[in-house]
């Protein structure tokens, strides 16, 4: 009884400490998951926000110069601008704050382009002096600004999850080494164990043998 007693609670803890730390397991890939999802927000508003400066610089180049060289970069940015914003709308459709911060995102980054057009187009018809240049960059300059402020409230929010995330990541991976570790010893504590029965089972066998023998 007492034989069989161990082995059911052996049987117990060893499933118990086995489902904690699948589950510990699973909650640290969530945790992975979740941090690779924030740092690909990151990512592509990083991307959002380098188109935008690719249509500055461009815009500025050209305005100046009137070379149109300088239009490579601006030409770029508003190429990929929007399907940029797309990607991150996707990524981003199971946040509602998200979704609001990225249409003031896409209204600012068209009035953003839609601003550089109109004045490009003009330079090309020599309707603009310098005065009126200086002054256009810097209505220029003010779009730019918000959409910056736009990615860095986005990237805000993402970065205190990933923080969030990284600590609970951390808090994971120590409690998966410690139920290791105790996994590993409870299975070197129940092998001896069992070696020591057997071996109690095995003396009492002989011992049974040597009395029926003597009794015979």
């Amino acid at each position: 009884k007492k034989t069989t007693f161990f082995y059911i609670v052996s049987v117990l803890i060893l499933t118990t400490v086995l489902f904690v730390f699948y589950a510990n397991s699973q909650k640290a890939i969530a945790s992975n998951e979740r941090m690779m999802h924030a740092q690909r927000v990151i990512g592509k508003s990083h991307d959002v926000l380098l188109d935008a400066l690719n249509v500055e610089t461009g815009f500025r180049g050209f305005l100046l110069t009137r070379d149109e060289s300088f239009l490579e970069p601006f030409n770029a940015g508003q190429a990929k601008i929007y399907s940029d914003l797309d990607t991150l709308t996707s990524l981003t459709k199971d946040s509602p704050s998200h979704q609001t911060q990225i249409d003031a995102l896409r209204r600012v980054s068209g009035e953003r382009v839609a601003f550089t057009q109109k004045y490009i187009d003009e330079q090309r018809q020599n309707e603009l002096d310098d005065s009126d240049k200086f002054v256009i960059i810097e209505k220029g300059k003010v779009l730019t600004d918000q959409i910056k402020s736009s990615i860095a409230s986005i990237n805000k929010e993402e970065l205190k999850l990933l923080k969030l995330k990284k600590a609970e990541n951390e808090n994971s991976n120590q409690l998966s080494g410690f139920l290791f570790l105790l996994l590993l010893v409870f299975l070197i504590v129940i092998f001896m164990l069992v070696i020591i029965i057997v071996k109690n089972q095995n003396t009492k066998n002989n011992e049974l043998e040597t009395y029926t023998a003597d009794q015979k």
